[in-house]
């Protein structure tokens, strides 16, 4: 079941919720629990496999002891 990323117009919360489909509501912000909530556009990224990449979102081999491996995901190294 896909995951989409959601933000919440009532309190700003962004969220990650399961949906079975597009065209079904996405239910309620588990923040404030409104239901006016709008989808993100998601990125995603592809770890290298024997090209000389690491596998961490940095591209080291082992991940960070600080942000971004080990708390919000987005690389500021690069």
């Amino acid at each position: 079941m896909p995951i989409y990323d959601y933000k919440c117009r009532q309190c700003g919360q962004v969220c990650e919720l399961f949906q079975r489909s597009l065209d079904a509501k996405p239910g309620k912000c588990p923040n404030c629990g409104g239901e006016s909530l709008e989808r993100l556009i998601s990125a995603f990224s592809l770890l290298g496999s024997g090209t000389g990449e690491g596998t961490t979102c940095c591209g080291r081999d082992t991940r960070c002891e600080s942000p971004p491996c080990s708390a919000d995901d987005i690389c500021r190294r690069r």
